[in-house]
């Protein structure tokens, strides 16, 4: 294969032709310098620090066996995310991956783009200038990116097709990259030293991003910050909340050392509660279920961000507000 292939397929290692590089390696015998680069590219990822232009630059650079490294390396990366069955590390690795190719395929001439998306997405080629893709509506929901304006009721449909532009089609590439690696199954068989990156990855995800909950003593509903309290009686009171308000009480609650009987009260006055259902999703929130690791609190600026905050309460973080309560009583 070369040169120029090599490097098209270190930056798109999804695709067939990176595919075909795969075919003689064999996982049971993947060499450590692989392993190394997975690893690599995992805490890049959830680190925050990989930056798709620097990266594009070794691309650009690199010697042959450094682009086969960047290749073999992805699909390791998805059997680890996949290994420690952790959603968060799941998400953050295809986020990130995503970005990197959003990143590549706008700088690239548009029969790049079309040659990707046809073999990826199934695309067809329309006399439509202002949207000259078109894809099947059931493959366009198992790829569609995140975002209001991705909403199939914001969509041009004809026949049973979505018709794309350019810069919707890249959008649709990069999600295809993230729903890929999110839905990744865990494999059956694994080398041991790709399972043992797999818990070192748990190890560092734990370590880095969850918090034991404080010892705040008896629970005080009438301590909670305005945004808790608000959630808190609204769902109570049997009013329609969302998915995002419940999950954010759920880490506060958590995250006060509330027991899972005690959380679950307020969820009993929502007309679709199911006991069951919600014991599970606040149990993985503690770090009960799943992959063990327990959900922080987001902190005010988080909370604004998702339209939550009710109140000028002057603190950083809900768990501050609640702490100052606590002392007062």
């Amino acid at each position: 294969m070369d040169e120029e292939t090599l490097k098209l397929c270190a930056k798109y290692p999804f695709t067939e032709k990176a595919k075909e590089i795969l075919k003689d390696f064999n996982l049971n015998k993947i060499g450590d310098e692989f392993i190394k680069e997975a690893e690599r590219r995992i805490e890049s990822a959830l680190k925050n620090t990989d930056n798709p232009e620097k990266h594009l630059r070794m691309i650009r650079n690199a010697w042959k066996d450094t682009l086969i490294r960047e290749i073999v390396s992805y699909p390791l990366t998805k059997i680890v995310a996949a290994q420690t069955n952790d959603r968060y590390i799941k998400q953050k690795i295809g986020k990130n991956e995503a970005e990197k190719t959003k990143h590549y395929l706008k700088l690239e001439k548009s029969s790049t783009i079309e040659e990707i998306a046809e073999e990826t997405l199934e695309i067809e080629k329309t006399e439509n200038e202002n949207k000259p893709y078109k894809i099947p509506i059931h493959r366009y929901l198992n790829k569609k990116p995140r975002g209001k304006k991705y909403k199939l009721i914001n969509q041009e449909i004809e026949k049973g097709h979505i018709y794309l532009n350019q810069e919707q089609l890249i959008e649709l590439i990069s999600s295809h990259v993230y729903h890929s690696i999110k839905n990744q199954e865990k494999p059956k068989e694994l080398p041991e030293k790709i399972k043992e990156l797999a818990e070192e990855i748990k190890k560092y995800r734990k370590t880095r991003y969850t918090t034991e909950p404080s010892d705040y003593g008896k629970t005080e509903i009438k301590a909670f910050p305005p945004c808790m309290k608000k959630i808190y009686d609204e769902l109570s009171t049997g009013e329609d909340v969302g998915h995002q308000p419940r999950f954010v009480l759920a880490t506060f609650m958590v995250n006060i050392g509330m027991s899972v009987d005690e959380m679950i009260k307020p969820f009993k006055g929502q007309p679709n509660f199911k006991e069951g259902k919600t014991r599970y999703h606040l149990e993985h929130a503690s770090g009960k279920k799943g992959g063990g690791t327990r959900y922080k609190c987001p902190s005010c600026s988080k909370i604004k961000t998702y339209g939550l905050c009710v109140a000028d309460c002057n603190v950083k973080h809900p768990l501050s507000y609640y702490k100052k309560q606590k002392k007062k009583e």
